[in-house]
């Protein structure tokens, strides 16, 4: 009789290709691990997971479940960026992947600060520079689209960001506008 043995060579952990991934600026998305990730030789919970975090896409790693959540600055969007992985198992066995995400813009609403009242004498006109009670992440004021309701004596000009009022003739008064 012969006895053999076989001994236990450590394997490396193996991850699958991890797909590109996409969200919405000011949103998030989540990447579950498990799903791509597997070793031979251990539980994937006795496995320790590093993130090499890019310049913008932050990924914080839930390690329990090995879910791994990406987010953004906010009001960015860019890339792709580089997202890292290394994986260990507690032989030292490691392995490396890393695959690209990307944040697609969301249009955010513009905010404008209170405008102060307008008045001009009857037969004249006055200008008010819009651009200067208004701040947009996405857009510069000059490419604001600008609009007024409420006007029925009052006429309103806007060309530039730049509102012209004037009235009809000997009309005066007071009306309340909504931008």
């Amino acid at each position: 009789t012969v006895n053999v043995g076989v001994r236990s060579v450590p394997e490396r952990p193996v991850f699958k290709a991890i797909p590109d991934a996409t969200f919405i600026e000011d949103g998030q998305t989540v990447v579950a691990l498990d799903r791509y990730l597997s070793d031979p030789d251990h539980s994937n919970s006795d496995l320790k997971i590093e993130i090499t975090q890019p310049a913008n896409i932050r990924g914080a790693l839930e390690t329990r479940r090995r879910r791994l959540t990406l987010t953004a600055p906010p009001n960015w969007n860019g890339g792709p960026e580089l997202i890292g992985l290394r994986v260990t198992d507690p032989d030292g066995e490691e392995v490396r992947t890393s695959f690209q995400a990307s944040v697609t813009p969301a249009n955010d609403a513009p905010t404008l600060s209170t405008i102060p009242e307008v008045g001009f004498d009857e037969d004249q006109s006055t200008t008010l520079t819009l651009t200067d009670y208004v701040t947009d992440p996405d857009n510069a004021p000059s490419e604001m689209t600008w609009g007024f309701r409420g006007a029925n004596k009052v006429n309103v000009q806007v060309e530039g960001g730049i509102a012209t009022f004037s009235s009809e003739t000997n009309w005066n008064g007071r009306e309340r506008l909504t931008v």
